[in-house]
Protein backbone atom coordinates (compact mmCIF):
# COMPACT_ATOMS: atom_id res chain seq x y z
CA UNK A 1 0.00 0.00 0.00
CA UNK A 2 1.42 3.38 -0.91
CA UNK A 3 0.43 6.84 0.30
CA UNK A 4 0.42 10.02 -1.66
CA UNK A 5 1.64 13.11 0.10
CA UNK A 6 0.77 16.70 -0.61
CA UNK A 7 3.30 19.35 0.33
CA UNK A 8 2.04 22.80 1.22
CA UNK A 9 4.41 25.70 1.62
CA UNK A 10 3.56 29.16 2.90
CA UNK A 11 5.28 31.98 4.70
CA UNK A 12 4.38 33.21 8.17
CA UNK A 13 6.62 36.21 8.64
CA UNK A 14 9.51 35.60 9.19
CA UNK A 15 9.15 31.78 9.12
CA UNK A 16 8.50 29.60 6.06
CA UNK A 17 6.45 26.48 6.77
CA UNK A 18 6.35 23.27 4.79
CA UNK A 19 3.46 21.03 5.76
CA UNK A 20 3.10 17.46 4.52
CA UNK A 21 -0.42 16.06 4.50
CA UNK A 22 -0.90 12.37 3.75
CA UNK A 23 -4.68 12.54 3.41
CA UNK A 24 -5.32 15.16 0.72
CA UNK A 25 -6.03 18.86 0.53
CA UNK A 26 -5.87 21.39 3.33
CA UNK A 27 -9.31 23.00 3.21
CA UNK A 28 -8.84 25.81 5.73
CA UNK A 29 -6.29 27.48 7.96
CA UNK A 30 -7.06 29.56 11.06
CA UNK A 31 -5.15 31.59 13.62
CA UNK A 32 -6.39 32.34 17.15
CA UNK A 33 -7.24 35.94 17.96
CA UNK A 34 -4.22 37.86 19.30
CA UNK A 35 -2.04 34.74 19.49
CA UNK A 36 0.38 34.12 16.65
CA UNK A 37 2.20 31.08 18.07
CA UNK A 38 -0.42 28.57 16.86
CA UNK A 39 -2.48 27.90 13.79
CA UNK A 40 -4.90 25.17 12.75
CA UNK A 41 -5.45 23.38 9.46
CA UNK A 42 -8.24 21.04 8.46
CA UNK A 43 -8.81 18.55 5.70
CA UNK A 44 -9.91 14.99 5.13
CA UNK A 45 -10.68 13.36 8.48
CA UNK A 46 -8.54 15.60 10.69
CA UNK A 47 -7.83 18.95 12.25
CA UNK A 48 -4.21 19.72 13.03
CA UNK A 49 -2.76 22.30 15.40
CA UNK A 50 0.69 23.65 14.53
CA UNK A 51 3.37 25.73 16.19
CA UNK A 52 3.83 28.66 13.82
CA UNK A 53 7.42 29.35 14.94
CA UNK A 54 8.76 25.83 14.43
CA UNK A 55 6.12 24.61 11.92
CA UNK A 56 5.71 21.41 13.90
CA UNK A 57 2.46 19.57 14.45
CA UNK A 58 1.32 19.77 18.09
CA UNK A 59 -2.03 18.00 18.01
CA UNK A 60 -4.14 16.00 15.57
CA UNK A 61 -7.88 15.69 16.13
CA UNK A 62 -9.25 12.90 13.96
CA UNK A 63 -12.79 13.06 12.60
CA UNK A 64 -13.20 9.62 10.93
CA UNK A 65 -15.41 9.48 7.87
CA UNK A 66 -15.86 13.25 7.56
CA UNK A 67 -14.08 15.89 5.54
CA UNK A 68 -13.50 19.04 7.55
CA UNK A 69 -14.18 22.08 5.37
CA UNK A 70 -13.58 24.90 7.83
CA UNK A 71 -11.90 25.44 11.18
CA UNK A 72 -11.87 28.36 13.62
CA UNK A 73 -10.78 29.22 17.13
CA UNK A 74 -13.26 30.69 19.59
CA UNK A 75 -12.44 34.30 20.44
CA UNK A 76 -11.29 33.27 23.93
CA UNK A 77 -9.03 30.59 22.39
CA UNK A 78 -10.46 27.81 24.56
CA UNK A 79 -12.38 25.97 21.82
CA UNK A 80 -11.86 24.80 18.27
CA UNK A 81 -14.85 24.83 15.95
CA UNK A 82 -15.07 22.96 12.68
CA UNK A 83 -17.56 22.42 9.90
CA UNK A 84 -17.82 19.15 8.01
CA UNK A 85 -19.41 18.29 4.68
CA UNK A 86 -22.33 16.75 6.58
CA UNK A 87 -23.27 20.26 7.85
CA UNK A 88 -22.57 19.17 11.42
CA UNK A 89 -20.41 21.36 13.62
CA UNK A 90 -17.95 20.01 16.12
CA UNK A 91 -17.03 21.98 19.20
CA UNK A 92 -13.99 20.45 20.82
CA UNK A 93 -12.87 21.85 24.15
CA UNK A 94 -11.44 18.65 25.62
CA UNK A 95 -8.49 18.33 23.24
CA UNK A 96 -7.94 22.08 22.90
CA UNK A 97 -7.10 22.25 26.59
CA UNK A 98 -4.13 19.94 25.97
CA UNK A 99 -2.27 22.72 24.13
Amino acid sequence: MSHTAMLYSFTIVPQRCNIVSFTGAINDIAFPTDYSQLFATCGHEDIRIWNSHTCTELLRIQVPGLTCLTVAFAVDGKSILSGQHSCDRVLDTSQATRL
